[in-house]
């Protein structure tokens, strides 16, 4: 309890610089996750439609 005291005084004496270069580093934590995700099913359905062309069905 006592660190949050201090870093609240340490902010407005730093100008609130360091507090918004602080604030984009957590935050990219969290989406990490989330571009990875179709990052990982892209290249998944690409190779799908190529294994399995309709050449005869399309002649019909």
């Amino acid at each position: 309890m006592s660190l949050v005291a201090y870093d609240a005084s340490s902010d407005e004496e730093d100008a609130g610089e360091p507090a918004a270069a602080a604030a984009p580093h957590p935050a990219p934590i969290g989406p990490q996750p989330r571009p990875p995700s179709p990052t990982a099913v892209s290249p998944a359905p690409r190779p799908t439609p190529t294994l399995t062309p309709p050449p005869p069905a399309a002649s019909q």
